[in-house]
């Protein structure tokens, strides 16, 4: 509604009354001149124009830094992008949020761009680049459409003829405003190469880097973990049993496994050089936090490993996020019961969902059925550095990006997920990852 009856005749009058303006001034020949100058009385007062046109222009800067924000976010939380701290502006919607270092990088670049390449002369570099900025971005929405289309929806090629049509029209503006741009003017079109490579750098980075963990796995859960007990639950719902997925165990066995606590023996499966029967337990309850696909976090395995200690009981935390905006209350959560005393707490969220608070995800735990042991609660982050050896043609620059950027955002959690200082643990690990 708002579309078809406000932004569309506001555009159709602007961009119509721009072309009689040139149509009705033929000396208007040079494509670098501003018809504004045209649409403005010279030789009156203009401070009314002014007013509406800097206020236009605070409330579209203030929403395109919002999107930014949006955008990165959501990026980082499909692992798209290198995780960034970022705070919540609005208790009430995920969707506000506001990166400091993100808002710092875009006030330095936009100085940059606006005092470097403002009008020269009778050539105005940015509306250049504006224009072909504008027609990258329709040919990148309409080939995304496509393929939503076309592998999300599963509509038949020919059904999806109609968006071909557009991506000639799209490719046919990209060709017309790219023969415009002078050198002076491509800079800025190197900013949004420059977050592509970093984008394309963390994606093959972690995907090396998972390759790399399979390879050197030292502990892992026996069996599948698939095939364990499950319970889902509904965090609505007045009796925490509500919404459960059909389980074997029953209420006395829940309570049993409070008390009780498996060996790890029966739990964990590993290499030679872990002997788990030395291991020793203490009396509290660690959550080993992961945004990773590993079934036994890097945290866990490291503490087990070099410390040869563990809490008596352990909470596997995963933080997934799927690709779509928001994940409903009843498939939030998932809790997989490996041995007593033993568990696996998968937490969905979509990607318009951010700021994951720890204590309010094991309390939708609780909700969902895990034991509440009167234990003291230690949350286990993971920390890696990660260094590139060797080399491989293709791949050696984005490794090397991909390191470097590890070392700036050691944390996979970091800017994902909130914990309480005093009862976390940050537990580093060193990843040497051979190329070639």
């Amino acid at each position: 509604f708002c579309w078809f009856f406000l932004v569309l005749p506001s555009l159709l009058l602007n961009y119509l009354g721009i072309g009689g303006v040139i149509l009705g001034n033929p000396g208007i020949k040079d494509v670098h001149v501003d018809p504004l100058k045209y649409i403005l009385p010279s030789d009156k007062p203009v401070f009314g124009v002014l007013f509406l046109i800097s206020s236009f222009i605070m409330l579209f800067a203030a929403s395109q830094t919002g999107g930014v924000f949006s955008c990165i976010a959501q990026a980082c939380n499909l692992n798209y992008f290198p995780p960034v701290h970022t705070v919540g502006t609005n208790e009430d919607s995920e969707e506000h949020t506001y990166m400091p270092s993100m808002n710092t990088f875009l006030m330095v670049i936009s100085l940059s761009v606006v005092t470097g390449f403002h009008s020269m002369g009778e050539k105005m570099m940015i509306v250049e680049v504006y224009g072909i900025a504008l027609a990258i971005l329709m040919t990148t929405t309409t080939i995304l459409y496509i393929l939503v289309l076309r592998y999300s929806y599963h509509y038949s090629w020919w059904k999806i003829i109609p968006g071909f049509i557009f991506l000639l029209f799209d490719i046919i503006f990209i060709i017309g405003t790219s023969s415009v741009v002078e050198p002076e003017g491509w800079p800025p079109l190197l900013i949004a190469i420059f977050f592509g490579f970093i984008m394309l750098s963390w994606v093959k980075g972690r995907g090396l880097l998972k390759q790399h963990n399979k390879s050197i796995r030292s502990v892992w859960l026996k069996g599948n973990v698939d095939n364990h007990n499950k319970r889902h639950f509904d965090p609505n719902s007045s009796s925490h049993r509500s919404g459960f997925v059909p389980s074997e165990l029953e209420e006395e066995e829940i309570q049993h496994s409070q008390l009780s606590y498996s060996n790890l023996e029966d739990t964990f499966s590993t290499t030679d050089e872990v002997d788990l029967s030395s291991v020793s337990r203490s009396d509290r309850k660690g959550i080993f936090v992961s945004t990773s696909e590993d079934c036994v976090p890097e945290s866990f395995e490291s503490v087990l490993v070099h410390h040869n200690s563990v809490p008596k009981m352990i909470v596997f935390l995963r933080i997934q996020h799927v690709k779509q905006p928001r994940v409903s209350a009843e498939d939030r959560i998932l809790i997989v019961e490996h041995n007593p005393g033993a568990y696996t707490v998968f937490a969905r969220f979509g990607f318009y969902e951010s700021r994951h608070v720890l204590s309010e995800v094991m309390k939708m735990a609780h909700q969902c059925g895990l034991p509440n042991a009167d234990l003291p609660e230690t949350y286990f982050l993971h920390r890696e550095v990660v260094s590139v050896k060797g080399f491989d043609w293709k791949w050696w620059i984005p490794a090397k990006t991909f390191s470097l950027l590890k070392h700036v955002f050691s944390s996979e959690t970091y800017g994902t997920i909130k914990v309480d200082g005093k009862a976390s643990i940050e537990v580093g690990v060193f990843k040497e990852i051979q190329l070639g």
